[in-house]
C-alpha cells in the first residue's frame, strides 16, 4: 500500500506547528510498537534540526511494558522500561500513534487542548475510533510497524544508523516470530516485505548477531519453577480446538511468579498441532482481565472477528479484548463461538 501524499503532507503541516509531541504506545506495549516509538524519536530529533524548530518530545504508554531481552540491543537509543512514561501530557499539540489496531488501547480520553491532532502509523487493519481530527498511516499488508516505518524513513530521506537499523530490526524479529511466523508466510506478500526490510537493515548496519540471541528462548530456574504453576491452568478443548491458560493476581503472588514468566507459556500453547486458537486469559492490576488470542498448531480463523465478538478487536492473527467475567466462564463463551466456525 502506498504512503498517501496528503495524509503525509498533512502530518508535516501539524508536525512544523507542533511544541510538544506524544509518542504513544498502546496499552501492553510489546516490543515492535516500543521500538517504534524510539525509533521515530530519532527520527523527530534529526527532522526538527534540519527544519530548526524546538520541539518537546514524550513517550508514553498506558502501562510499561514487560521485560524483554530484545530490548537490550536497543538501549543504546532508549531504556523503554525508564523511558516509557505511563503518565499522559494532555498539553501537547500532537499524538502520533503506533501499532495500536484499535484507537481504544492507547486509553486517551478526554482532557486533552481542543486543537490537538492525530497520527497513526501502524500495520493492522483500519478500524473504527479513530479521532476525526487526525488520519492513519497504515499497510496492513507490513509484517510489523517498524518495517512500516522502515517504508516511511526511506521515503524522507531519514539516514538509518546502525543503532537505529539494531532497533527496527527487533521490532521486526519479534513481531513475525524471528521471520518464521507460519502464518505470515502463508500470505506471500507479507513475507516478502518482512524479508526486504531484513535485509534493508542488515545492509544498514544492524547488529544481526545481537538481535538473533536476545530472541533466542532463555529461561531461568525460578521461571522453570513458576511454568509448573501455569501448566496446571492450561485447558484445552479437542473438539474446538482452544488451548485456553488462565491466571490471575493472586496466583501470581503465590507462585512466586512474575508475569511475564507465565506468559512465556503462550508460545507452547501456539505449537499444539491440533489446536486453532490459542487464549492467554490474566488478570490485570485494576482487577480485571485481558485476553489474548492467537493461531495455534492448524489455525486459520478471523481472530479479530472472534475478539469482535466480545468487544475487543485487533487483526486476522492476533487479536484480544478486556472482560470483567471469570476464567471459566470465558472459556466456555470461546468455545461456543468457536462451535459454530467450520
Amino acid at each position: 500500500m502506498p504512503l498517501k501524499k496528503e495524509r503525509l503532507n498533512k502530518f508535516f503541516e501539524h508536525l512544523l506547528s507542533s511544541e510538544t509531541i506524544v509518542l504513544v504506545s498502546p496499552e501492553d506495549p510489546d516490543v515492535d510498537s516500543c521500538t517504534s516509538i524510539i525509533a521515530f524519536r530519532e527520527y523527530l530529533y534529526w527532522q526538527t534540526k534540519q527544519w530548526n524548530i524546538k520541539v518537546s518530545i514524550h513517550l508514553y504508554a498506558p502501562n510499561l511494558p514487560r521485560p524483554n531481552r530484545l530490548f537490550e540491543p536497543v538501549l543504546a537509543l532508549c531504556d523503554p522500561l525508564k523511558e516509557i512514561s505511563t503518565k499522559l501530557p494532555r498539553d501537547a499539540d500532537l499524538y502520533i500513534i503506533f501499532d495500536y489496531g484499535s484507537f481504544a488501547r492507547t486509553r486517551i480520553k478526554n482532557g486533552l487542548k481542543k486543537s490537538a491532532y492525530f497520527v497513526g502509523f501502524d500495520h493492522h487493519p483500519q478500524t473504527p475510533g479513530f479521532p476525526e481530527n487526525g488520519c492513519e498511516i497504515i499497510d496492513p499488508d507490513a509484517p510489523s510497524t517498524t518495517a512500516f516505518l522502515l517504508r516511511f524513513f526511506e521515503r524522507i530521506g531519514f539516514p538509518l544508523t546502525p543503532d537505529l537499523a539494531t532497533c527496527l530490526l527487533c521490532g521486526l524479529m519479534a513481531d513475525t516470530g524471528r521471520l518464521s511466523n507460519p502464518l505470515m508466510c502463508e500470505r506471500k506478500t507479507s513475507a516478502l516485505k518482512a524479508y526486504e526490510a531484513a535485509a534493508k537493515l542488515l545492509r544498514r548496519g544492524a547488529d544481526f548477531p545481537a538481535v538473533l540471541a536476545a530472541s533466542q528462548p532463555r529461561m531461568s530456574l525460578a521461571r522453570f519453577r513458576a511454568q509448573k504453576h501455569g501448566r496446571k491452568n492450561i485447558l484445552l478443548d479437542e473438539s474446538t480446538g482452544l488451548a485456553f491458560l488462565a491466571f490471575s493476581r493472586d496466583e501470581l503472588l503465590s507462585w512466586s511468579a512474575s508475569e511475564q514468566d507465565i506468559m512465556s507459556l503462550f508460545p507452547s500453547l501456539h505449537a499444539i498441532a491440533e489446536m486453532r486458537v490459542a487464549a492467554v486469559y490474566h488478570q490485570k492490576e485494576n482487577g480485571g482481565w485481558h485476553c489474548s488470542l492467537h493461531p495455534a498448531g492448524s489455525g486459520n480463523l478471523d481472530l479479530e472477528s472472534i475478539a469482535q465478538q466480545f468487544g475487543g478487536g485487533g487483526h486476522r492473527f492476533a487479536s484480544a479484548f478486556d472482560s470483567r467475567k471469570s476464567p471459566k466462564v470465558v472459556f466456555e463463551e470461546l468455545k461456543g463461538v468457536l462451535e459454530k466456525l467450520p
